[in-house]
């Protein structure tokens, strides 16, 4: 991993903020109760970090909403904004009981507008 310049970063690779598991369709997940709050409790127990089940469309609103994020902000990078975004949709999963949903982002701001 490099910034903009090509200098090299040091990347925390022992112990991950977040583990993806991509999936090709989140409906092939026959019971989401598998991967519920006993699921992400252990996983954070065991690794410390996030666990996350995503398949391509997720994958894609991710990074989506990681640039739309970094957009608005004067010093956060995509990077800062993955990671903010994923644990704002590790918290909506607990809210959920399962890693197996589906985040939409959007600004208070763009609905007042649209609305």
């Amino acid at each position: 991993m490099t910034n903009p310049k090509g200098d090299t970063l040091l990347v925390e690779r022992e112990k991950p903020a977040h583990a993806i598991v991509l999936i090709p369709d989140l409906e092939l997940v026959e019971d989401h109760a598998t991967y519920g709050i006993a699921f992400m409790r252990d996983f954070m127990g065991a690794t410390g970090g996030f666990a996350h089940l995503l398949d391509i469309s997720e994958l894609l609103r991710v990074v989506q909403a990681a640039e739309m994020i970094a957009a608005r902000g004067k010093t956060t990078t995509p990077m800062m904004a993955c990671d903010y975004y994923l644990m704002q949709r590790a918290e909506k999963a607990a809210d959920a009981g399962t890693l197996c949903i589906e985040v939409l982002l959007r600004f208070a701001d763009d609905e007042a507008v649209s609305g």
